[in-house]
């Protein structure tokens, strides 16, 4: 684990990624936990309309899913990556400040799409930047991250308790998506790298 941290970090567009997983894992997906609070507390609705809002993340989620296979192979994984975070954010930024309960089933809507978006590229490009020697490595780093989900509800729990739920979580989601338009400018560089890796594989298992 400890060298696959220092490759992530080592290398310049492996560490643009963690950067982006480690915000949208810990800030970003931590925002389901908060739902209930949300919509029950904050909007003043009960249980079935949660079940509701909750099914609409999943739905987007599918929706995405089916649009990432219609497009078949991309190679633009890069500026994916960088703009399903910052959606992803800026979604669930909207979700977290609405009043409206319609508005935010769409907002939930169509930030589950963004999740898969970010999901299927992060996977990606950690498999197809990382070193062949180091890729389970690398790939475990990501891993850790994911559990990240649980620190990140801990830390926006915390302040939701001192400062408010709607503001703990604009702070959380507003911080993956300024973290995501920080390193927007090298995701030409992560495409094209990921596009180049991927072919010298194939050239090379076929050889």
């Amino acid at each position: 684990m400890g060298d696959g941290l220092r490759r992530c970090t080592a290398d310049r567009d492996l560490r643009a990624v963690t950067w982006i997983a480690l915000f949208t894992e810990t800030f970003g997906f931590s925002f389901i936990f908060f739902l209930p609070d949300l919509v029950n507390n904050v909007l003043g609705h009960d249980e079935r309309v949660l079940g509701v809002v909750t099914a609409l993340f999943s739905v987007g989620g599918i929706a995405g899913t089916l649009v990432l296979t219609g497009l078949g192979e991309v190679r633009w994984r890069g500026w994916g990556l960088m703009l399903a975070s910052a959606a992803f954010g800026a979604l669930f930024l909207a979700a977290g400040l609405s009043g409206n309960i319609w508005l935010t089933g769409a907002l939930m809507l169509a930030a589950g799409s963004a999740s898969v978006v970010y999901d299927v590229f992060v996977s990606v490009l950690f498999q197809t930047l990382a070193p062949d020697e180091a890729r389970g490595r690398v790939v475990a780093v990501h891993g850790m991250m994911i559990s990240g989900i649980n620190v990140g509800a801990c830390i926006v729990g915390g302040l939701a308790e001192l400062r408010g739920t709607r503001f703990a979580l604009a702070l959380a989601t507003a911080g993956v998506t300024l973290n995501a338009l920080r390193l927007l400018p090298v995701g030409g560089a992560l495409s094209r790298r990921s596009s180049a890796a991927k072919t010298v594989a194939v050239i090379g298992g076929d050889g």
